[in-house]
């Protein structure tokens, strides 16, 4: 993930992330969870990045991320040879 792309196993981590950050708040992630769940997986730790990889995957600007926002975002930073396995996003 250091260098903004990320691979299968890494896409699986965020997932779990994700997924234990929504259940309870509406089937969302807010910013600051967005920020803690790289953080904790190690590899960005800019803020800055993480506010540039945000602001792009908020699409409506709500300033949360729903599915439909993360799963465009995985597609983009996914790397080549994993997009086939995740085809289901």
């Amino acid at each position: 993930m250091g260098n903004h792309e990320i691979d299968f196993h890494e896409f699986c981590d965020v997932m779990k992330r994700m997924s234990e950050k929504q259940t309870g708040e509406g089937g969302v992630v807010s910013k600051k969870d967005f920020q803690y769940i790289l953080t904790e997986l190690g590899d960005i730790r800019n803020k800055a990045v993480i506010d540039e990889i945000f602001a792009e995957a908020d699409v409506d600007g709500d300033g949360v991320l729903d599915y439909d926002e993360f799963a465009f975002m995985v597609r983009n930073y996914m790397i080549d040879e994993d997009l086939d396995t995740c085809k289901c996003l």
